[in-house]
């Protein structure tokens, strides 16, 4: 009985003389080794053989990349924005017009999204605002104050604190008489 010991973080696996013996697991993985290099030689040379000619073309950087000058270089590592913008500009006028159509799309969204928070606001602002007054005599009252040159806002705190304290008032006379009394 052979017992070798294979140590790794995970787990510790014992070989056998039942189980596969340590030169038969080299012999299988020269076997596997030699196989991976025989196919990637053969595929090489059926590519060197075949080229262009057989449909098979070489991967150039400059059909994928363009042509690279110095200029272009110095504007990376200078970091022009303008000059790379205007000359070094990667994408087919096609796959612009469908970005930019990505754009306009992305723009209507936001604008009527934003249209739609400002009628929600409006229609939450109206719902929220107090109703006229149920007593024309109230509004009367406000409408006088301000004429005498009260603001609008000062009027109507004026004019709840008087009928507040005094519910009985019949006349606007009697409100300014009354609230000018104090």
């Amino acid at each position: 009985m052979v017992d070798v010991w294979y140590n790794t973080e995970v787990t510790i696996i014992s070989l056998q003389d039942k189980s596969m013996s340590p030169e038969s697991l080299m012999f299988t993985a020269k076997i596997l080794g030699t196989a991976i290099a025989v196919f990637m030689g053969i595929c090489f040379f059926i590519g060197l053989i075949a080229g262009e000619e057989g449909g098979v073309e070489p991967f150039r950087l400059s059909d994928k990349v363009g042509s690279v000058d110095n200029q272009d270089l110095f504007a990376v590592a200078t970091g022009n924005e303008e000059y790379l913008a205007a000359h070094c500009t990667l994408d087919s006028a096609e796959e612009l017009r469908r970005e930019k159509e990505e754009l306009q799309r992305m723009r209507n969204k936001v604008a009527r999204i934003k249209l739609q928070k400002q009628m929600d606001q409006l229609r939450q602002s109206s719902q929220a605002k107090p109703k006229t007054q149920a007593n024309p005599l109230i509004a009367e009252c406000i409408e006088a104050m301000v004429v005498m040159g009260e603001k609008k806002s000062s009027a109507k705190v004026a004019v709840n604190n008087y009928f507040a304290s005094n519910p009985n008032t019949k006349t606007v006379e009697e409100f300014i008489s009354g609230v000018f009394k104090k």
